[in-house]
């Protein structure tokens, strides 16, 4: 991953850029660092726009899947 970024931050990204964990950065081609960019972003934009308020994040994040106990 990238130093400053958190675990669920980094999960979240991730899987709004639609890459894979485990790949390495140096495999990435433009169009995909291009997304990773996007979604780093995307996703601080607007955990902070909701001061972090997981309530507040969109239904279709992975946090509420991997991090909000009793979601599912």
């Amino acid at each position: 991953m990238f130093a400053g970024i958190g675990n669920w931050v980094g999960d979240e990204v991730l899987y709004q850029a639609r890459l894979f964990p485990e790949r390495p950065c140096r495999e990435l081609d433009a169009d995909e660092v291009a997304r990773l960019h996007a979604a780093i972003r995307d996703v601080i934009t607007l955990a902070v726009d909701v001061g972090a308020d997981h309530h507040r994040f969109p239904a279709h994040w992975i946090f509420h899947f991997r991090y909000v106990k009793g979601s599912g």
